[in-house]
């Protein structure tokens, strides 16, 4: 019997919820946006993690959160860049 790490059972969940936001991004977004775009909306879930990170450290001026917007939002990222480097691997502008 091969005992799995936990840090490679967390590596395995973290990548399966990147892949089902995907799926939800497709299903709430299935517009085909050009790269241009795709980097706005990057940029977009990138802030949203950064105002996650400050509430979680608690900074002067941001917004409550806890650990799971963070996790949430690192999500959103990773599924975003996820879906640009798609669509640079499918040879799309």
């Amino acid at each position: 019997m091969t005992i799995i790490p936990d840090s490679i059972k967390n590596r395995l969940i973290v990548l399966e919820d990147i892949a089902k936001e995907r799926i939800r991004q497709e299903e709430l977004h299935p517009e085909d946006l050009d790269l241009l775009m795709q980097l706005v909306v990057l940029n977009e879930e990138v802030g949203e993690l950064s105002q996650a990170l400050q509430a979680h450290y608690k900074l002067p001026g941001s917004k409550r959160s806890d650990k799971s917007d963070l996790y949430e939002e690192a999500i959103h990222v990773s599924a975003s860049a996820a879906r640009f480097a798609e669509k640079v691997l499918n040879n799309e502008n």
